[in-house]
């Protein structure tokens, strides 16, 4: 989209000028329909089934919890859920990744699980494949539709 060149203190507002800014702001309003004029958003969830809604009234939440081990053996399992901080209307789609945050063997061999997910939190299980010691971090990206859509 063309930028419009900002007006000098005390320039007359010609034609040319005027007719630029209302461009401009047809230009913003087309490129906005797209996402208010249909319900581009779908959310094909596990629960509710499919929901559709404009693309505006998504919601995404970003997430973020630790887990810390001292002493971690092959095959130990720990959990941990994350609060959303908004509720969605149903369970939304969520992706978890894992950061080894500790540097160490223990902190890359890590399956990392979705146990559960609810319109409110996420609970994310972590099987350690090497003994030792190890903290990683958890990060969940949660996209879903508010309780009032």
């Amino acid at each position: 989209m063309a930028r419009i060149p900002l007006p000098e203190r005390g320039q007359p507002l010609d034609l040319s000028y005027i007719y630029a800014m209302a461009q401009a702001i047809n230009d913003l309003a087309g490129e906005g329909s797209a996402l208010t004029q249909s319900n581009n958003f779908v959310l094909q969830g596990q629960v509710g089934g499919n929901k559709s809604s404009k693309l505006l009234k998504a919601q995404v939440i970003g997430g973020y919890t630790t887990i810390s081990a001292t002493s971690v053996k092959s095959g130990d399992e720990y959990t941990s859920s994350i609060s959303f901080n908004q509720a969605f209307s149903t369970p939304p789609i969520v992706t978890a990744t894992v950061q080894n945050t500790s540097d160490t063997k223990s902190g890359t061999d890590v399956t990392l699980t979705i146990k559960s997910i609810t319109s409110t939190d996420v609970t994310v299980s972590a099987k350690f494949g090497t003994t030792g010691v190890s903290t990683i971090g958890v990060n969940i990206i949660a996209v879903g539709l508010p309780p009032n859509v």
